[in-house]
Protein backbone atom coordinates (compact mmCIF):
# COMPACT_ATOMS: atom_id res chain seq x y z
CA UNK A 1 0.00 0.00 0.00
CA UNK A 2 1.37 3.64 -0.51
CA UNK A 3 0.93 6.65 1.68
CA UNK A 4 -1.28 9.07 1.71
CA UNK A 5 0.03 12.17 3.47
CA UNK A 6 -2.86 14.36 5.22
CA UNK A 7 -1.49 18.15 5.24
CA UNK A 8 -3.00 20.13 7.92
CA UNK A 9 -1.76 23.95 8.63
CA UNK A 10 -2.36 24.99 12.24
CA UNK A 11 -3.03 28.43 13.21
CA UNK A 12 -4.95 29.08 17.05
CA UNK A 13 -6.21 25.29 16.33
CA UNK A 14 -5.14 24.09 20.40
CA UNK A 15 -8.25 23.02 21.28
CA UNK A 16 -9.55 21.60 17.81
CA UNK A 17 -6.83 20.02 16.75
CA UNK A 18 -6.81 16.48 18.86
CA UNK A 19 -9.64 15.88 17.87
CA UNK A 20 -9.08 16.62 14.77
CA UNK A 21 -5.66 14.31 14.07
CA UNK A 22 -7.32 10.92 16.70
CA UNK A 23 -10.27 10.78 14.09
CA UNK A 24 -7.68 10.41 11.12
CA UNK A 25 -5.50 7.77 13.40
CA UNK A 26 -8.41 5.66 13.40
CA UNK A 27 -9.32 6.07 9.59
CA UNK A 28 -9.29 2.48 7.80
CA UNK A 29 -6.28 3.33 5.75
CA UNK A 30 -3.24 3.05 7.86
CA UNK A 31 -1.02 3.65 5.83
CA UNK A 32 -0.38 7.42 6.61
CA UNK A 33 1.14 10.19 7.22
CA UNK A 34 -0.21 13.58 8.98
CA UNK A 35 1.68 17.10 8.48
CA UNK A 36 1.11 19.27 11.03
CA UNK A 37 2.63 22.77 9.79
CA UNK A 38 2.42 25.24 12.94
CA UNK A 39 2.40 28.74 11.24
CA UNK A 40 2.41 31.77 13.89
CA UNK A 41 0.01 30.46 16.83
CA UNK A 42 -0.46 32.83 19.76
CA UNK A 43 -1.97 29.62 21.94
CA UNK A 44 0.10 26.69 22.39
CA UNK A 45 -0.65 25.23 19.00
CA UNK A 46 2.89 24.06 18.80
CA UNK A 47 3.01 22.49 21.66
CA UNK A 48 -0.06 20.23 20.60
CA UNK A 49 1.72 19.40 17.76
CA UNK A 50 4.56 18.41 19.40
CA UNK A 51 2.49 16.20 21.37
CA UNK A 52 0.60 14.87 18.84
CA UNK A 53 3.79 14.12 16.98
CA UNK A 54 5.31 12.52 19.79
CA UNK A 55 2.30 10.01 20.37
CA UNK A 56 2.29 7.87 17.25
CA UNK A 57 4.87 8.08 14.45
CA UNK A 58 2.17 8.77 11.54
CA UNK A 59 2.34 12.40 12.82
CA UNK A 60 4.60 14.52 11.87
CA UNK A 61 5.40 18.16 12.60
CA UNK A 62 6.77 21.05 10.51
CA UNK A 63 6.97 24.72 11.17
CA UNK A 64 6.48 27.78 8.70
CA UNK A 65 8.29 30.54 9.50
CA UNK A 66 6.70 32.69 6.43
CA UNK A 67 3.36 33.85 7.30
CA UNK A 68 -0.27 32.54 5.73
CA UNK A 69 -1.92 29.31 4.61
CA UNK A 70 0.14 28.80 1.05
CA UNK A 71 3.38 29.04 2.55
CA UNK A 72 1.79 26.60 5.38
CA UNK A 73 0.75 24.20 2.83
CA UNK A 74 3.66 24.53 0.53
CA UNK A 75 5.82 23.19 3.38
CA UNK A 76 3.65 20.63 4.01
CA UNK A 77 3.49 19.67 0.70
CA UNK A 78 7.36 19.40 0.54
CA UNK A 79 7.79 17.99 3.06
CA UNK A 80 4.96 15.39 3.03
CA UNK A 81 6.78 11.55 2.42
CA UNK A 82 3.52 9.83 1.08
CA UNK A 83 3.01 9.13 -2.23
CA UNK A 84 -0.55 10.98 -2.62
CA UNK A 85 -0.99 14.06 -0.77
CA UNK A 86 -4.74 15.12 0.32
CA UNK A 87 -5.74 18.33 2.87
CA UNK A 88 -7.55 19.01 5.99
CA UNK A 89 -8.49 21.67 7.91
CA UNK A 90 -7.33 21.94 12.08
CA UNK A 91 -11.30 21.32 12.66
CA UNK A 92 -13.26 19.45 10.33
CA UNK A 93 -13.42 15.98 9.92
CA UNK A 94 -14.71 13.35 7.02
CA UNK A 95 -17.70 11.30 7.02
CA UNK A 96 -16.42 7.98 8.03
CA UNK A 97 -13.24 5.70 8.41
CA UNK A 98 -13.50 4.37 4.83
CA UNK A 99 -13.08 8.20 3.80
CA UNK A 100 -9.48 7.80 2.88
CA UNK A 101 -8.89 4.62 1.33
CA UNK A 102 -12.15 5.64 -0.54
CA UNK A 103 -9.85 8.44 -2.29
CA UNK A 104 -7.09 6.69 -2.39
CA UNK A 105 -8.60 3.53 -4.31
CA UNK A 106 -9.99 5.95 -6.98
CA UNK A 107 -6.96 8.37 -7.70
CA UNK A 108 -5.13 4.65 -8.40
CA UNK A 109 -7.78 3.42 -9.88
CA UNK A 110 -7.68 6.73 -12.62
CA UNK A 111 -4.23 7.32 -12.85
CA UNK A 112 -5.26 11.31 -12.96
CA UNK A 113 -2.97 13.81 -11.07
CA UNK A 114 -6.07 15.28 -9.29
CA UNK A 115 -9.17 13.66 -8.05
CA UNK A 116 -12.29 15.55 -6.89
CA UNK A 117 -15.47 14.78 -4.59
CA UNK A 118 -18.22 15.70 -3.54
CA UNK A 119 -17.88 17.08 0.48
CA UNK A 120 -20.68 17.99 2.89
CA UNK A 121 -21.05 21.32 5.27
CA UNK A 122 -22.36 21.32 8.40
CA UNK A 123 -25.79 23.28 8.67
CA UNK A 124 -26.51 22.80 12.47
CA UNK A 125 -28.23 21.10 15.17
CA UNK A 126 -26.26 17.82 13.31
CA UNK A 127 -27.28 18.62 9.49
CA UNK A 128 -24.95 18.39 6.70
CA UNK A 129 -25.24 19.13 3.19
CA UNK A 130 -23.60 17.67 0.26
CA UNK A 131 -21.79 20.27 -2.40
CA UNK A 132 -20.20 19.36 -5.51
CA UNK A 133 -22.03 16.18 -5.62
CA UNK A 134 -24.26 16.19 -8.80
CA UNK A 135 -21.43 15.36 -11.19
CA UNK A 136 -21.15 10.92 -11.57
CA UNK A 137 -17.92 9.53 -12.23
CA UNK A 138 -15.84 11.20 -15.17
CA UNK A 139 -12.33 11.75 -16.27
CA UNK A 140 -11.40 15.51 -17.94
CA UNK A 141 -8.23 15.66 -20.03
CA UNK A 142 -6.10 17.97 -19.76
CA UNK A 143 -7.30 20.32 -22.96
CA UNK A 144 -10.81 19.98 -21.71
CA UNK A 145 -10.01 20.76 -18.09
CA UNK A 146 -8.24 23.99 -18.79
CA UNK A 147 -10.96 24.85 -21.82
CA UNK A 148 -14.20 24.11 -19.39
CA UNK A 149 -13.13 22.93 -15.97
CA UNK A 150 -11.17 26.06 -15.19
CA UNK A 151 -13.81 28.34 -15.38
CA UNK A 152 -15.24 26.97 -12.20
CA UNK A 153 -12.23 28.65 -10.25
CA UNK A 154 -13.01 32.17 -12.14
CA UNK A 155 -16.98 32.39 -10.52
CA UNK A 156 -18.73 30.24 -13.24
CA UNK A 157 -20.65 27.93 -11.54
CA UNK A 158 -21.34 25.47 -13.93
CA UNK A 159 -18.53 23.19 -13.82
CA UNK A 160 -17.57 20.42 -11.94
CA UNK A 161 -14.42 21.93 -10.34
CA UNK A 162 -14.74 23.20 -7.00
CA UNK A 163 -11.82 25.71 -5.99
CA UNK A 164 -11.02 23.39 -2.43
CA UNK A 165 -8.11 21.61 -2.12
CA UNK A 166 -9.85 19.34 0.83
CA UNK A 167 -12.28 16.90 -1.37
CA UNK A 168 -9.38 15.92 -3.63
CA UNK A 169 -6.36 14.14 -3.53
CA UNK A 170 -3.48 14.67 -5.64
CA UNK A 171 -0.21 12.65 -6.91
CA UNK A 172 2.30 13.58 -4.51
CA UNK A 173 5.28 13.85 -7.23
CA UNK A 174 3.05 16.12 -9.25
CA UNK A 175 1.96 18.41 -6.46
CA UNK A 176 5.40 19.22 -5.21
CA UNK A 177 6.16 20.35 -8.67
CA UNK A 178 3.35 22.87 -8.59
CA UNK A 179 3.91 24.03 -4.19
CA UNK A 180 7.52 25.04 -6.19
CA UNK A 181 5.23 27.98 -7.95
CA UNK A 182 3.08 28.68 -4.64
CA UNK A 183 5.08 32.38 -3.93
CA UNK A 184 1.89 34.66 -2.51
CA UNK A 185 1.01 35.12 0.98
CA UNK A 186 -2.61 34.00 1.01
CA UNK A 187 -4.73 33.26 4.09
CA UNK A 188 -7.82 32.59 2.47
CA UNK A 189 -8.12 32.03 -1.41
CA UNK A 190 -5.39 29.50 -1.23
CA UNK A 191 -7.36 27.13 -2.03
CA UNK A 192 -8.04 28.53 -5.35
CA UNK A 193 -4.43 29.75 -6.53
CA UNK A 194 -2.85 26.14 -5.84
CA UNK A 195 -5.21 24.88 -8.35
CA UNK A 196 -5.08 27.04 -10.69
CA UNK A 197 -1.80 26.23 -11.09
CA UNK A 198 -2.15 22.88 -10.47
CA UNK A 199 -4.32 22.60 -13.52
CA UNK A 200 -2.33 24.66 -15.78
CA UNK A 201 0.94 23.34 -14.81
CA UNK A 202 2.76 21.12 -17.83
CA UNK A 203 2.76 17.94 -16.32
CA UNK A 204 -0.79 18.02 -15.13
CA UNK A 205 -2.49 15.58 -17.46
CA UNK A 206 -6.24 14.65 -16.39
CA UNK A 207 -8.47 15.33 -13.42
CA UNK A 208 -10.95 12.86 -11.98
CA UNK A 209 -14.26 13.70 -10.46
CA UNK A 210 -16.49 11.68 -8.38
CA UNK A 211 -19.85 12.29 -6.48
CA UNK A 212 -19.11 10.70 -3.70
CA UNK A 213 -18.91 13.29 -0.67
CA UNK A 214 -16.44 12.13 2.44
CA UNK A 215 -15.37 15.28 3.68
CA UNK A 216 -16.81 17.49 6.28
CA UNK A 217 -16.51 21.04 6.83
CA UNK A 218 -17.81 21.99 10.04
CA UNK A 219 -18.69 25.83 9.17
CA UNK A 220 -19.93 26.20 12.52
CA UNK A 221 -17.15 26.19 14.31
CA UNK A 222 -14.40 29.30 13.74
CA UNK A 223 -16.66 31.46 11.80
CA UNK A 224 -15.76 35.01 11.28
CA UNK A 225 -18.90 37.48 10.11
CA UNK A 226 -20.20 37.48 7.10
CA UNK A 227 -18.72 40.83 6.03
CA UNK A 228 -15.37 40.44 8.01
CA UNK A 229 -14.72 37.19 6.07
CA UNK A 230 -16.21 38.47 2.88
CA UNK A 231 -13.59 41.64 3.09
CA UNK A 232 -10.45 39.66 3.80
CA UNK A 233 -11.29 37.18 1.29
CA UNK A 234 -11.73 40.60 -1.15
CA UNK A 235 -8.51 41.69 -0.66
CA UNK A 236 -6.56 38.54 -1.35
CA UNK A 237 -8.89 38.35 -4.30
CA UNK A 238 -6.60 41.24 -5.75
CA UNK A 239 -4.11 39.06 -6.66
CA UNK A 240 -6.14 35.82 -7.44
CA UNK A 241 -8.69 37.80 -9.99
CA UNK A 242 -5.59 39.41 -11.94
CA UNK A 243 -3.97 35.68 -12.50
CA UNK A 244 -7.40 34.76 -13.26
CA UNK A 245 -7.84 37.34 -15.77
CA UNK A 246 -4.52 36.55 -17.13
CA UNK A 247 -5.26 32.85 -17.10
CA UNK A 248 -8.50 33.76 -18.99
CA UNK A 249 -6.41 35.40 -21.97
CA UNK A 250 -3.78 33.16 -22.39
CA UNK A 251 -6.02 29.96 -22.77
CA UNK A 252 -8.92 31.72 -24.49
CA UNK A 253 -11.51 30.80 -21.85
CA UNK A 254 -13.87 33.50 -23.29
CA UNK A 255 -15.36 36.86 -22.92
CA UNK A 256 -18.34 34.91 -20.59
CA UNK A 257 -15.11 34.43 -18.16
CA UNK A 258 -14.27 37.62 -18.48
CA UNK A 259 -17.32 39.43 -17.76
CA UNK A 260 -18.48 37.43 -14.72
CA UNK A 261 -14.74 38.10 -13.13
CA UNK A 262 -14.98 41.98 -13.19
CA UNK A 263 -18.87 41.85 -12.62
CA UNK A 264 -18.19 39.86 -9.31
CA UNK A 265 -15.42 42.25 -8.55
CA UNK A 266 -17.42 45.57 -8.64
CA UNK A 267 -20.69 43.96 -6.96
CA UNK A 268 -18.76 42.33 -4.45
CA UNK A 269 -17.00 45.87 -3.49
CA UNK A 270 -21.15 46.75 -3.24
CA UNK A 271 -22.12 43.88 -1.18
CA UNK A 272 -19.05 44.79 1.53
CA UNK A 273 -19.85 48.67 1.88
CA UNK A 274 -23.88 47.43 1.84
CA UNK A 275 -23.30 45.46 4.22
CA UNK A 276 -21.21 47.56 6.52
CA UNK A 277 -23.72 50.44 6.38
CA UNK A 278 -26.35 48.13 7.36
CA UNK A 279 -24.69 46.73 9.99
CA UNK A 280 -24.32 50.62 11.45
CA UNK A 281 -20.47 50.38 11.46
CA UNK A 282 -18.20 53.42 12.13
CA UNK A 283 -18.54 56.04 8.79
CA UNK A 284 -14.93 57.10 9.08
CA UNK A 285 -13.86 53.07 8.59
CA UNK A 286 -16.08 52.42 5.92
CA UNK A 287 -14.82 55.38 4.14
CA UNK A 288 -11.65 54.38 4.63
CA UNK A 289 -12.71 51.36 3.19
CA UNK A 290 -14.06 52.78 0.30
CA UNK A 291 -10.93 54.07 -0.63
CA UNK A 292 -8.42 51.69 -0.01
CA UNK A 293 -10.65 48.90 -2.11
CA UNK A 294 -11.45 50.88 -4.98
CA UNK A 295 -7.62 51.72 -5.52
CA UNK A 296 -6.83 47.70 -5.38
CA UNK A 297 -5.84 46.90 -8.95
CA UNK A 298 -9.11 44.38 -10.08
CA UNK A 299 -11.29 46.99 -9.47
CA UNK A 300 -9.90 49.64 -11.02
CA UNK A 301 -9.27 47.24 -14.00
CA UNK A 302 -12.88 46.35 -13.90
CA UNK A 303 -13.79 49.81 -14.17
CA UNK A 304 -11.79 50.11 -17.12
CA UNK A 305 -13.15 46.70 -18.78
CA UNK A 306 -16.81 48.36 -18.44
CA UNK A 307 -16.41 51.60 -19.64
CA UNK A 308 -14.92 50.19 -22.68
CA UNK A 309 -17.87 48.32 -23.54
CA UNK A 310 -20.80 49.87 -25.00
CA UNK A 311 -22.89 52.45 -23.69
CA UNK A 312 -25.73 50.73 -24.56
CA UNK A 313 -24.74 47.33 -22.60
CA UNK A 314 -24.86 49.72 -19.12
CA UNK A 315 -27.62 50.21 -16.64
CA UNK A 316 -27.72 53.08 -14.40
CA UNK A 317 -26.12 51.72 -10.76
CA UNK A 318 -23.50 49.87 -13.23
CA UNK A 319 -22.57 53.40 -14.35
CA UNK A 320 -22.16 54.63 -11.37
CA UNK A 321 -20.30 52.06 -9.79
CA UNK A 322 -17.58 52.20 -12.75
CA UNK A 323 -17.16 56.10 -12.37
CA UNK A 324 -14.67 58.10 -10.54
CA UNK A 325 -16.58 58.87 -7.64
CA UNK A 326 -15.45 59.79 -4.64
CA UNK A 327 -15.46 57.79 -1.40
CA UNK A 328 -18.30 60.15 0.05
CA UNK A 329 -20.22 59.24 -2.88
CA UNK A 330 -20.04 55.81 -2.85
CA UNK A 331 -21.04 55.91 0.89
CA UNK A 332 -24.38 57.82 -0.27
CA UNK A 333 -24.77 55.93 -3.02
CA UNK A 334 -24.70 52.33 -0.48
CA UNK A 335 -27.08 54.01 1.64
CA UNK A 336 -29.79 54.71 -0.56
CA UNK A 337 -28.87 50.81 -1.67
CA UNK A 338 -28.86 49.29 1.47
CA UNK A 339 -32.12 48.20 2.14
CA UNK A 340 -32.14 46.50 -1.49
CA UNK A 341 -29.30 43.98 -1.55
CA UNK A 342 -30.38 41.24 -3.27
CA UNK A 343 -30.92 37.49 -1.85
CA UNK A 344 -28.88 36.94 -5.18
CA UNK A 345 -25.87 38.85 -3.88
CA UNK A 346 -26.29 37.46 -0.14
CA UNK A 347 -25.88 33.98 -1.61
CA UNK A 348 -23.01 34.66 -3.69
CA UNK A 349 -21.01 36.01 -0.25
CA UNK A 350 -21.86 32.77 1.64
CA UNK A 351 -20.95 30.75 -1.68
CA UNK A 352 -17.55 32.64 -1.92
CA UNK A 353 -16.98 31.45 2.26
CA UNK A 354 -17.88 27.67 1.29
CA UNK A 355 -16.04 27.78 -1.83
CA UNK A 356 -12.59 29.32 0.26
CA UNK A 357 -12.97 28.00 3.13
CA UNK A 358 -9.70 27.50 5.70
CA UNK A 359 -8.62 28.86 8.36
CA UNK A 360 -7.87 32.72 9.09
CA UNK A 361 -5.22 35.00 11.11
Amino acid sequence: MEKVSIIIPVHNGADKLTKTVNALLKQSYQNIEIVLVENFSSDNSLEVCQTLSQSDERVKMLQSFDKGTTYARKKGILGASGEYITFSDQDDSYIDRYSIEKMYQSIKADSSEICQFGFYVTKGLGRKKKMYADYPHKIVQRDTAIKEELKGLFFCFTTAISTNVWNKIYKADFLKEVAEEMNHTLYIAEDQYLNMLALTHPKFNQISFYDEAYYVWNSEIGRSSLSGSAENLFVENDFTRMLAIDYTQKYDLGDEVMYKIHLDTVYYLKAIICTDIQNNADKEKTLEKIRKYSDLDMVKTAKGYFRQMPTEKHWEELDFIISDYTAEEYYTFCQTQKQNISLKTRLHILYQKIMHAGYQH
